[in-house]
């Protein structure tokens, strides 16, 4: 990341932060001699953690066939690994941006946009028989905090970056890289780092617009990265509507990267609606229901037909 961008990061008073009992989660779960009631009476600190962990241990997107009743039961069930980066999930859909620029940013799109990256990045990440789906839930959620804290950190000069890439119709990394020598996706990996996120998830995030960038090698980094950047596609798909660019693009990456004929795409995109309301619900946030259902009832065909004609093969 550009050394001038960094250090205005590390000078500003302006950086999203995340409560310290998540903090304190993230850190026990490193220690070996941790056991589950230590984290549980943590977690208990908070009552709206709490709360959530338990909803969501409970629910269809994480549960097990029988109701947890404790905080304690619920992480038995759901494994320390995943407890540990849900935790932060639950804490960083509080964040907000700062500064005198924040009556101009829709923290409601925002966050709208990373859940259903997140559940859509789960979903993926369960259709592909993996076991990391806290991670690929986590991390759909956090790889755009980026744009929350260029927005807190840059205030005016993100705002005419944010300008451009409307004016120009150019992707908002490549605009970025032009204006500030990084994009928003390293600065999230940079910015979870800073917290002491697991490498499992900032290496992923640092380069799901580019994951390229990663060695090619199959390892869980470079898969995880290509899932969150197909989770993204979807997303572009709910929120900004289905149309023939964005199905193409969805559609493209999905073959690349998954193997995935259109007509999986077109599964996916009708069978997520619910996961994504009930983990709205969970985290207290509010998605329209036309903006699931427009996509879901959208008739797709004609578009998959053409953007067949523009995927690329199986990923090597």
């Amino acid at each position: 990341m550009d050394a001038v961008l960094m250090e205005r990061i590390n000078r500003s008073k302006s950086l999203p932060t995340i409560p310290a009992v998540a903090l304190e989660v993230l850190r026990m779960c490193r220690s070996p001699n941790t056991n589950v009631r230590d984290i549980a009476d943590v977690i208990c600190r908070d009552p709206a953690m709490s709360s959530r962990i338990l909803k969501l241990s409970n629910s269809s997107l994480f549960g097990a066939p029988t109701k947890a009743t404790t905080v304690a039961q619920a992480l038995v069930r759901m494994g320390l690994r995943n407890a540990r980066i849900l935790a932060l999930s639950f804490s960083v859909v509080n964040l907000k941006p700062s500064g005198e620029g924040r009556s101009t940013f829709d923290l409601a799109a925002f966050w709208r946009s990373s859940l259903i990256t997140a559940v859509v990045a789960k979903t993926i990440e369960d259709w592909t028989r993996r076991r990391a789906v806290g991670e690929a839930f986590t991390a759909g959620l956090l790889q755009d905090i980026g744009i929350l804290t260029l927005h807190n950190v840059l205030q005016d000069e993100y705002a005419t970056v944010r300008q451009e890439t409307r004016q120009s119709g150019r992707e908002l990394d490549e605009v970025e890289r032009q204006f500030l020598d990084a994009d928003h996706a390293e600065v999230a990996g940079y910015m979870l780092g800073m917290w002491s996120i697991p490498d499992c998830i900032v290496i992923p995030v640092s380069a799901h617009h580019r994951p390229e960038l990663l060695e090619d090698d199959g390892s869980e980094d470079t898969r995880m990265a290509r899932v969150l950047h197909a989770a993204d596609a979807f997303m572009r798909i709910f929120c900004e509507g289905v149309n023939a660019p964005n199905a193409q693009r969805c559609c493209h990456l999905c073959a690349q990267y998954l193997s995935w004929s259109p007509q999986k795409v077109m599964k996916l995109i009708r069978e997520v609606a619910p996961a994504v309301q009930e983990a709205a619900q969970m985290l207290s946030l509010e998605i329209p229901t036309d903006v699931l259902a427009n996509a879901a009832k959208a008739e797709l065909t004609g578009m998959v037909d053409q953007a067949s004609s523009h995927v690329a093969g199986p990923a090597r």
